[in-house]
């Protein structure tokens, strides 16, 4: 949606390092041991895009994601 340019996959791996590491420094601020994304919105950013077919209409993904420090 709003892109007319091929995603590449250097591409697509650099942005999920990115985002994985702005959760990585707010559970370090938080002090907190990991982050569970489960709504389909914050998969598929934090993923670079990657969503489930599966209930495309439902708030929560059958997809989630865990974040931990390591």
């Amino acid at each position: 949606f709003g892109r007319t340019e091929p995603i590449t996959v250097t591409t697509q791996r650099d942005e999920v390092e990115a985002k994985l590491e702005q959760l990585r420094g707010l559970l370090d601020r938080r002090a907190l041991a990991a982050a569970v994304l489960t709504g389909v919105d914050a998969v598929a950013w934090a993923t670079g895009g990657v969503t489930s077919p599966i209930e495309r209409g439902a708030a929560t993904s059958p997809l989630w994601l865990v974040v931990r420090p390591d």
